[in-house]
């Protein structure tokens, strides 16, 4: 037999070794994650924390800690599935699952501005830096997959400033088609996380507002942790 004959036979029996050993070669999907750290326009629960700017209709801010008189922006929203939706801090991953998944990321940190509280105006702004964001290269077992992702930042405007931060692991199951996030986030400000399947419509994985009572106080933790609370997303089917 000549070797043009020989390939669909040696490609059907690679195929059946794959099937055998139970992993689906046609089952590759596309997922699409992001979870993201925004200053929400509300915070019901600490009166004074955030405030309208004057004269800006739909623009809101959050004092500095301290008594400066100046004010940053929050990210004038609250909850969001837009995948562009503005925030302080964001980590979009795309993973292709599969036998040897492979994973990409984008760490993003919004335009941070500061104004004056009493007028709103005499605007600064800056972006701050990703340096300190990370992603674990993805890891299968089984119908499972799992990344490890995080990121950190603080106030670009503000020397020393305390950062926001979030870290978790993302498990994709590949068989039932959910993902899930166990994770550790900060007090202040809002978290959330949304994931779409092959080009589907993105689905909330979690959404938190800040602590109870919290301010950007909470922030200054010492990197002792106490600033922190965990979480974890049951898994959510996307398909």
């Amino acid at each position: 037999m000549d070797r043009q004959a020989l390939t669909p036979v040696i490609g059907s029996l690679l195929f059946g070794l794959l099937l055998g050993s139970g992993v689906d070669v046609r089952a590759q999907d596309t997922v699409r994650f992001v979870v993201r750290a925004f200053i929400p326009k509300s915070h019901p629960t600490s009166p004074g924390a955030i405030k309208a700017v004057p004269g800006q209709s739909g623009m809101f801010m959050v004092p500095d800690v301290l008594p400066t008189g100046q004010c940053f922006d929050t990210d004038h929203r609250e909850f969001s599935a837009d995948p562009a939706a503005s925030s302080r801090l964001s980590s979009a991953v795309k993973l292709i699952s599969g036998a040897s998944p492979t994973a990409s990321v984008i760490h993003a940190a919004g335009r941070t501005v500061r104004r004056k509280c009493a007028t709103g105006g005499d605007e600064t702004a800056a972006t701050a830096q990703t340096t300190a964001c990370h992603m674990g290269q993805p890891a299968a077992a089984g119908n499972l997959i799992q990344i490890v992702v995080g990121c950190s930042a603080g106030n670009p405007l503000v020397l020393g400033a305390p950062k926001i931060d979030y870290g978790g692991t993302i498990t994709y199951d590949m068989a039932a088609k959910t993902l899930a996030f166990q994770a550790t986030v900060g007090n202040f400000p809002s978290f959330e996380a949304y994931a779409s399947l092959n080009g589907g419509p993105f689905k909330k994985i979690f959404a938190i507002d800040p602590a109870p009572g919290s301010t950007p106080w909470a922030l200054f933790d010492a990197g002792l942790g106490f600033g922190s609370r965990p979480l974890s997303a049951q898994p959510v089917k996307l398909n």
